[in-house]
Parts: structure tokens; sequence; C-alpha cells
């Protein structure tokens, strides 16, 4: 497993939690057992998952912010999840140049999504990463 999948293991974990409504952290064990996630990439897995819980109203915030007129009901669940994997990156993950959030984000929108996803997903990652620039100035 790379980070590129540890990346995909927490978009779909994130994508469950998001349809059940659970962000209980013992959640992330029970999944790691059902999906044969690598012992050497679980602790990256981990990381963005328990920073999403963690900041998970941050992250959302982020998103409707830069979502010019849209309601976050009206994104697809999937890219929804890949968005929040991908702005967890950018404001909470130091590990990950911003540029590589943003580009393993728009690739999974690519392998898992429609179409016109990626372009979507790389305007509004981009938007995000525009503003934390600006706020560290």
């Amino acid at each position: 497993m790379s980070r590129r999948q540890s990346r995909k293991s927490a978009m779909q974990l994130i994508y469950e939690m998001n349809m059940n409504g659970d962000y209980d952290k013992n959640r992330i064990e029970e999944f790691c057992k059902y999906q044969n996630i690598n012992k050497n990439d679980i602790v990256f897995f981990k990381e963005i998952v328990l920073n999403f819980i963690e900041h998970i109203d941050d992250i959302v915030n982020n998103i409707e912010q830069n979502t010019k007129q849209w309601n976050l009901d009206r994104i697809n669940k999937l890219d929804l999840s890949i968005l929040e994997v991908g702005v967890c990156e950018i404001l909470f993950i130091e590990s990950t140049p911003d540029s590589v959030a943003i580009n393993e984000a728009v690739e999974l929108a690519k392998e898992y999504s429609t179409e016109k996803s990626y372009s979507f997903i790389n305007g509004i990652l981009g938007s995000v990463l525009k503003r934390k620039e600006n706020a560290s100035l």
C-alpha cells in the first residue's frame, strides 16, 4: 500500500462516516480489520482520518467558503469525501506538500468519480490553498 492507497482508504472510511453520520474513532480499527490495510501504511491512513474527525467543522467550513453558491448537499457524496481528504491534508497534515494533496485528490476523482468532478475538486482545493497562503502572510 502506498500513500495513494492510504488516501483511497481514508476517502472510503470518510464516505462511510458521512453516509452514516457516525464519526467515532473506534470505526478506524474496525475498518482496518476488514480492509486489510498494510501495517506500514496504516499510520498515514489514521493520521488523515483522525485529523478529519478532530477538525471536521474546520474542514467543512473551508469547503463551504470555497464552493461559491453551492450548498454542500448538492455535492456528490463521493466528491465531498475526496474534498474532505484534500482539505484535511492541506490544512492539518504537514508531511504532505499542498500541491501533492491537491494532485492526489484530483487523481482520486479521476479514478472514482465523474468526468467533471476532478476539475471541480481541483478548483475548490486551489481556493482553499490560496486562502491558507493569504492567511499566513
